[in-house]
């Protein structure tokens, strides 16, 4: 099951203008470690959740909430 990890402050906009806020969930794998994966939710509702597939793998569930609030807007 996945969970919430983080949210961060700062949102994203897409080229078409839409606004998204950037959260990122996590889920612990059948031997402990964990996966981590963007999600982008616009503030428009009537868009679309955007996912990435898995951006990282960590340890354990802190590391990957230091790795969350480690990202930065590029």
């Amino acid at each position: 099951m996945a969970e919430f990890i983080h949210e961060h402050s700062t949102g994203v906009k897409s080229e078409d203008g839409t606004t998204y806020i950037v959260r990122v969930y996590g889920q612990e794998r059948s031997d402990g470690t964990w996966e981590g994966w963007l999600e982008f939710h616009p503030t428009d509702k009537r868009k679309s959740v955007l996912r990435t597939e898995q951006e990282t793998s960590q340890p354990i569930r802190t590391a990957m909430e230091y790795w969350a609030s480690g990202l930065e807007p590029i």
